[in-house]
C-alpha cells in the first residue's frame, strides 16, 4: 500500500490553502500512477507557476522498485510529458 504525503503547494513561490488529494491507478501494465488534485479559492492563471512538493512511500516504509519509474535516472529537473495537468474540461 502507497501513501501520500504533501507537503505544500504553491503558485509563484506562494503558499497557498487547500485541499490536496491523491488517488493510485494500477495500470494494465502492472505499473501505478499516481493522480494528485487539489481545490482552492486562489485564482491561478495559465502563466503562473505551480508547485507541488509531496511524498509517496510504501505504508510499512519497505524500499520501493524504481526499475520502471520514468523520473529516475537523471539528477536534473527535466519538463517531462508524462505529467498532465488538468483544469476543469481543459488540459495544459
Amino acid at each position: 500500500m502507497l501513501l501520500f504525503c504533501c507537503d505544500w503547494i504553491a503558485v509563484n513561490n506562494k503558499t497557498i490553502d487547500g485541499n490536496v488529494e491523491c488517488d493510485f491507478k494500477e495500470n494494465d501494465d502492472g505499473s501505478i500512477s499516481a493522480e494528485i488534485g487539489f481545490n482552492t479559492c486562489d485564482k491561478i492563471k495559465k502563466e503562473d507557476k505551480l508547485s507541488i512538493h509531496f511524498r509517496i512511500h510504501s505504508k510499512d516504509w519497505s524500499a520501493m522498485n524504481f526499475e520502471n519509474d520514468y523520473s529516475m535516472g537523471t539528477e536534473k529537473m527535466n519538463k517531462t510529458d508524462r505529467i498532465v495537468v488538468k483544469y476543469k474540461e481543459y488540459f495544459f
